[in-house]
């Protein structure tokens, strides 16, 4: 209260304790969490109905503060943040000013007012504070590698804004500007230029990884009033190192493959709350402060868990994982089953037993769903078998599969396959995996035998005649035919060319009469003169052109040729041509 103050209380007085921007009075419907914890809103929504986004204002910094003080307060629910009660004051005047705080209805809560130290003056360049971090310290705490802080130069209430103010700055206290933070303007001084109401200077502590323990700092701007004074404003910081903290887990022993190893980490230290990663050799990783752990492996297993807290700093720290099972299986044999029979069987062997060890045999064998409770397991077809062996502490699992002998494949050969009779042929075996061979040789004659020796047979009478073969593994069978053709007459066939054109192109190269059915051939070639260029008596014989077919080239021209040529059944057949001999 005082000249030119015109409020609505004693003395004309007013209350300058509000809501910034407004002339709302701070109070617990006006100023909270923006929730009602009773559900009833009405009473926040009579005192301010902006009420709600008012939480900006709002704080639960102070519900630790004095847990650990000497001082009998526990702690307070809520509360503001810093907040400016401000006034505007004539030079030479006598004003009062009446501090308090009241109860609304209730004592069920603590309350307070916490004024800043030496704030209590007029026209002062206003210096305030906000470190902008989410960790769990006081506002006017900064921590290296982890946060930052904002410095607020507020211009003085009544100062016209068009002014420009100039307040100097001075450092005290065990940090040192440019060392342990940085130089914040350049020079000593501070200046709020026209139009500007807030200047804010960026504080960054710097990381410097050494340890030097709690550094305060106390930055004071000096300037002068209106009214002639010299007026201070001040605030102190304090940086701290990089917490020294550690992360802990346990170590295990575990006797069996298929146990899971129950593992936990605990963090002593750092920024609540915290992240947990762990990372085994290989490129598996799992979250949580705990976890069930089951890719291990024999022998001795180290997965690390790192730590990392609300400011991101990292922590390790390294789980060992004994895996002790002695129980193994050694061995796992198979006896082939027959093709298509169930006569197969398996085996297994185990060591390294706690106690007496039980087995059991399952699959697709015979007595399935019924598995087997032995080491052993009789009269089995083809197929997967699993193989499990149980002692005191452990199980083990294996399987095997059981092969079969493989299917017979039969194949066999003739000759001849054509002929006169009496025809005599002769069969070759060529079959595969059997071991028994049946023969019906379409004659009326058959065989039976336990090898693969050759066979015979004589075909008396013309006809086509079906000869087969079945072949025997186990419960398989294979079977192969071929057709023997036994006729009286074999018509002699031969071709007489007039032209060739042995250029090596692949076409028409040889002179040759194409036989069939000959027993014999002989045929002699002559020049114009009567020479011989050549002569042969392979029933296939063939000419290229060359002089008895390696010497000189002949010359283009015709050639005189005779053959005489004899059929399967003697008779003789004499011929003579031309042949007209063409390179180009």
């Amino acid at each position: 209260s005082g000249p030119g103050i015109n409020g609505p209380f004693t003395n004309n007085a007013e209350n300058i304790a509000t809501v910034p921007g407004t002339n709302v009075p701070v109070a617990i419907n006006t100023v909270n969490s923006g929730t009602s914890s009773s559900g009833n809103t009405t009473p926040c929504d009579n005192a301010d109905p902006n009420w709600q986004a008012n939480s900006i204002y709002f704080t639960t910094g102070y519900n630790t503060l004095f847990q650990n003080s000497a001082a009998p307060m526990s702690g307070f629910n809520g509360g503001t943040v810093v907040l400016p009660a401000n006034a505007t004051l004539s030079c030479g005047d006598t004003f009062h000013i009446k501090l308090a705080i009241a109860n609304d209805f209730d004592t069920g809560l603590d309350s307070g007012v916490f004024l800043e130290a030496k704030s209590f003056t007029s026209n002062v360049i206003q210096i305030g504070s906000d470190s902008g971090q989410s960790v769990n310290v006081l506002d006017s705490v900064l921590i290296e590698g982890c946060s930052e802080g904002m410095l607020t130069f507020i211009r003085p209430d009544g100062v016209d804004i068009n002014d420009t103010i100039v307040g100097q700055l001075t450092f005290n206290g065990a940090a040192v500007q440019g060392d342990d933070f940085n130089q914040l303007v350049p020079g000593d001084s501070v200046v709020i230029l026209p139009g500007v109401d807030t200047l804010f200077v960026p504080l960054f502590p710097t990381d410097d990884g050494n340890v030097e323990g709690m550094e305060d700092i106390t930055i004071t701007v000096t300037s002068i009033t209106d009214c002639g004074d010299t007026v201070h404003s001040d605030i102190t910081f304090y940086i701290d190192d990089e917490p020294y903290s550690t992360v802990s887990t346990n170590d295990t022993t575990l006797y069996c493959l298929t146990d899971s190893a129950f593992l936990y980490a605990e963090t002593n230290g750092g920024f609540a709350p915290y992240e947990y990663v762990w990372v085994d050799g290989g490129t598996s990783t799992h979250v949580g402060d705990s976890i069930w752990y089951s890719e291990l492996e024999q022998g001795t297993n180290e997965i690390v868990v790192e730590s990392t807290d609300d400011c991101g700093f990292t922590y390790l720290d390294t789980a060992i994982v004994e895996m002790d099972q002695s129980l193994s299986i050694d061995t796992l044999i198979q006896y082939m089953a027959s093709c298509g029979e169930d006569d197969g069987a398996v085996s297994g062997q185990g060591s390294g037993f706690t106690g007496t060890p039980g087995y059991e045999w399952s699959g697709p064998g015979p007595n399935n769903p019924n598995n087997q409770d032995a080491s052993v397991w009789p009269d089995l077809s083809s197929g997967w078998y699993y193989f499990s062996i149980e002692d005191d502490v452990c199980t083990v699992n294996d399987s095997i599969f059981l092969e079969q002998e493989p299917p017979p494949n039969a194949d066999f050969t003739a000759d001849p396959t054509l002929g006169a009779p009496p025809l005599t042929v002769n069969f070759t075996n060529e079959s595969d995996n059997a071991d028994t061979y049946d023969w019906n040789f379409g004659n009326g004659d058959s065989i039976s035998v336990n090898d693969l020796s050759d066979q015979s047979s004589v075909y008396n009478e013309e006809g086509v005649y079906t000869v087969t073969l079945v072949i025997t593994e186990g419960s398989c069978t294979n079977e192969a035919t071929e057709e023997i053709v036994v006729i009286l007459d074999f018509p002699l066939e031969y071709d007489m060319p007039n032209v060739f054109t042995p250029n090596n192109d692949g076409s028409n190269d040889e002179f040759t009469l194409n036989t069939k059915n000959a027993e014999s051939l002989e045929i002699v070639i002559l020049n114009r003169w009567g020479n011989v260029v050549f002569e042969s008596s392979d029933v296939d014989a063939a000419w290229n052109g060359r002089v008895k077919n390696s010497g000189a080239e002949c010359g283009d021209g015709t050639y005189f040729y005779k053959f005489t040529i004899a059929g399967e059944d003697g008779k003789e057949i004499e011929e003579h041509g031309f042949v007209q001999l063409v390179r180009d």
